[in-house]
């Protein structure tokens, strides 16, 4: 069984694992809401269910003094909450009431931004966005997912389809193992830093 469990590469079944904090970021008026409090806390238990597999634990910090808006319409205000989210070894969330689809008309549950703007200093910060009131909710891990370099997937019953996956769904063991590989990468590259929960404050000043 232990050798079998090595093969597919699942740390955490043989007690390995790696803490990593995600920095909140949110305008005060969401700051303040109960809702949207017990809305982050759902979306950070079910992305913690589906990456424990791959020896991922979240713990959340917020952010605080940070004005972030309440909407984003254009690629150019995704561009512009860069300046927030510095390579720093930590995971940068950002929520705001309305997301809008760039390519498209209409609006979106989340998405996963790499700054590709004019800013040298900025170029390659990488962090999520998600909507409060349209996220499913594992919307969180889904975005995360494509943070760890997994693309979309066609199978319903997978956690990568969008739109249109089942509400239980979960990644594949070879998507499970695509995810540790990037994660070593980025703790090796010093992108991402592993960090204890007891590191993980209920506030961040940087």
């Amino acid at each position: 069984m232990r050798s079998a469990l090595l093969l597919l590469g699942l740390p955490f079944l043989l007690g390995a694992g790696t803490d990593l904090r995600l920095v909140v970021h949110r305008s005060p008026a969401l700051a303040k809401s109960g809702e949207a409090t017990a809305w982050l806390e759902a979306q950070l238990a079910r992305a913690n269910a589906q990456l424990e597999a791959a020896g991922i634990r979240l713990h959340h910090a917020e952010r605080p003094g940070v004005r972030i808006p309440l909407e984003i319409g254009s690629r150019r205000e995704r561009h512009a909450l860069a300046e927030h989210a510095p390579i720093d070894g930590d995971l940068h969330l950002f929520v705001v009431r309305r997301l809008a689809n760039v390519d498209a008309a209409g609006e979106i549950c989340g998405v996963h931004w790499r700054y590709r703007g004019p800013a040298r200093a900025l170029r390659d910060r990488r962090y999520l966005i998600l909507s409060l009131p349209d996220a499913l909710p594992d919307t969180l891990a889904h975005e995360l997912g494509h943070y760890f370099g997994l693309g979309h997937s066609r199978d319903p019953a997978n956690l990568m389809t969008s739109p249109g996956r089942a509400a239980r769904s979960a990644l594949a063991p070879w998507q499970l193992r695509r995810v540790q590989a990037a994660l070593r990468g980025a703790l090796r590259a010093g992108a991402l830093v592993a960090r204890p929960s007891a590191q993980s404050s209920p506030a961040v000043r940087k």
